[in-house]
């Protein structure tokens, strides 16, 4: 091994099984976003993509081929190669044997699943959807700084690279038909991160088979395509969002066929994210947080306490205007979380009801027993307290 070699490897930091995002010197603002990473990333990968990902690992090209700085934190390397390794990777424009030691994720079901057209459909890729892969994981199952906002990275590259700070500029920029713009959530990791028991990975084909037309029927159109060079995709996907921005459009309620179609997909990822899943596909259309038909059917089987529970996580993000689907996902899942707390707390209530017409009835008895389940009501009413407590900002807020 060179010196040189052994050098580099030795500025890796960490566990082998993840290569952190180390940001230092006018590059550590990017720590505090560290927190704000989204729960739920999704992958579409097939057997032609430049890196790899199965159960075990998502790998980028660099590390998928055992390149010599694969296991070296970009922070650490020099600005002008990272920068032009970035606009390569974000454009779509790198080559066989070029350095690219990063992994694409997007937090927009959207997004991701018009991506599984346009690979069908690419001359240079045509995989069949059996063979066109999903993978959905949950981030907090990994430590912190293994993912990255791209603007963050662009922002902190993009003077060392003229066609990248244009990048930038198209990111933030709208269509010049619709209202959206060409912000695709997209998140970066580096290197081989091991993903095994904190991901799963599903076919599209079980996904059409399952529904996925019946969910958004504009998705259909595109299975229709003729093979071509550059089937469209962000474009496409920008047209679909438009429904979001459209304030005129009055907003349906979930069909009993939507919503099983959405829970018969998400069955498909298991219980860790069947919920989530189920959320972000019946949200490819603009629904309310509040649907009825919705909210019955996400109390009911396959989903658990605990998985209703899981949504609390979403109860205080903020919205961004560029990215209506998520802020959609986020306003269902806490729409669920919320029905999961009012359920909970009719059902405290009801308890205390009954619990303190005992007592009341014992202390009349002839031979009193004291107050033997008043412990008992004094905890349910700490557990009222702390519902309550949840519930306050959309209660008091008037959000639905």
């Amino acid at each position: 091994m060179s010196t040189l070699t052994a050098t580099i490897q030795n500025l890796s930091l960490g566990d082998p099984s993840f290569l952190t995002f180390n940001p230092i010197g006018e590059n550590v603002w990017i720590r505090a976003n560290f927190e704000h990473i989204p729960r739920y990333l999704i992958q579409i990968f097939t057997p032609q993509s430049a890196g790899s990902t199965d159960e075990f690992w998502a790998k980028s090209r660099d590390a998928r081929y055992g390149n010599e700085f694969t296991a070296v934190d970009i922070f650490m390397r020099d600005n002008d190669h990272v920068a032009n390794m970035l606009n390569t990777h974000l454009r779509w424009k790198g080559k066989n044997g070029e350095p690219d030691n990063l992994t694409s994720w997007t937090s927009l079901w959207l997004f991701a699943l018009q991506y599984i057209f346009h690979l069908h459909k690419n001359v240079r890729d045509a995989s069949s959807f059996d063979a066109i892969k999903c993978c959905i994981i949950d981030t907090t199952l990994f430590p912190k700084g293994c993912f990255v906002r791209d603007t963050d990275l662009i922002r902190a590259y993009e003077q060392s690279n003229s066609d990248l700070h244009s990048f930038s500029n198209l990111r933030s920029r709208r269509h010049k038909t619709y209202t959206g713009s060409f912000y695709f959530g997209e998140y970066l990791s580096q290197g081989a991160l091991k993903i095994r028991e904190k991901c799963k990975i599903v076919s599209a084909k079980d996904m059409i088979d399952r529904g996925l037309f019946i969910l958004q029927p504009l998705l259909q159109e595109f299975e229709n395509w003729e093979m071509m060079e550059r089937p469209p995709w962000a474009n496409e996907v920008i047209r679909l969002r438009e429904a979001f921005y459209n304030e005129e459009l009055e907003i349906e309620q979930a069909t009993d066929a939507q919503i099983q179609a959405s829970i018969d997909i998400a069955e498909l990822f298991g219980p860790r994210f069947r919920l989530p899943m189920a959320a972000g596909l019946i949200g490819l259309l603009p629904r309310r947080a509040n649907d009825a038909a919705m909210q019955k059917a996400f109390r009911s089987i396959p989903f658990t306490d605990t998985e209703r529970r899981e949504c609390s996580h979403f109860e205080n993000l903020p919205d961004d205007r560029l990215l209506p689907e998520v802020n959609q996902f986020q306003h269902i899942m806490r729409g669920i979380y919320k029905d999961h707390c009012m359920q909970e707390l009719v059902g405290h209530v009801s308890s205390i009801e009954a619990l303190l017409r005992d007592i009341v009835h014992a202390e009349r008895s002839p031979q009193p027993r004291g107050y033997q389940g008043l412990g008992n009501v004094l905890n349910r009413v700490a557990i009222i307290a702390s519902l309550t407590e949840s519930l306050a900002q959309d209660v008091l807020g008037g959000n639905t």
